[in-house]
């Protein structure tokens, strides 16, 4: 087990990808959040089982971390698509 901190503006997808590279431990999260969609408070602390996944080892040797939050620090990255972007993945 290890213990992650949420970041401003991640929900529990952009947590699963981040720590399982995957939504297939989605219930992993899901039992430790109030809200499935909304974001978790920054800072919240959760307990979370490593995986193997070679993604999301990858992401963890690279330090990336994912808020697709509107408010997130880390949100305005993805401004260089312009509108195209909400278009794509609305």
């Amino acid at each position: 087990m290890k213990t992650v901190k949420t970041l401003e503006g991640q929900n529990s997808y952009d947590l699963a990808i981040q720590e399982f590279g995957t939504l297939n431990n989605l219930d992993k999260i899901l039992r430790q959040v109030p809200d499935l969609n909304d974001v978790s408070p920054f800072g919240t602390e959760l307990e979370l089982e490593a995986t193997e996944n070679n993604l999301a080892v990858r992401f963890q040797a690279t330090g990336a971390k994912f808020a697709t939050g509107v408010n997130s620090p880390i949100a305005p990255i993805f401004d260089i698509f312009g509108d195209t972007f909400d278009d794509t993945f609305n």
